[in-house]
């Protein structure tokens, strides 16, 4: 997803939402239903695969 960086608290919405979604296992159930490869090693979100910025 696609933000613009003064918009912080987005940026910080979509995070915390992204890993509720991993956490519950509903990302998972996502990539099955799309046919998209399975990735179990996720553990959490990140922003330009880096460590929280927020």
């Amino acid at each position: 997803m696609a933000f613009l960086n003064e918009k912080k608290e987005l940026g910080e919405s979509l995070l915390e939402a992204l890993n509720e979604l991993i956490a519950d296992g509903t990302y998972v159930q996502l990539l099955k239903k799309w046919n998209l490869p399975e990735d179990s090693t996720i553990g959490k979100a990140t922003i330009n695969n880096a460590p929280d910025p927020f």
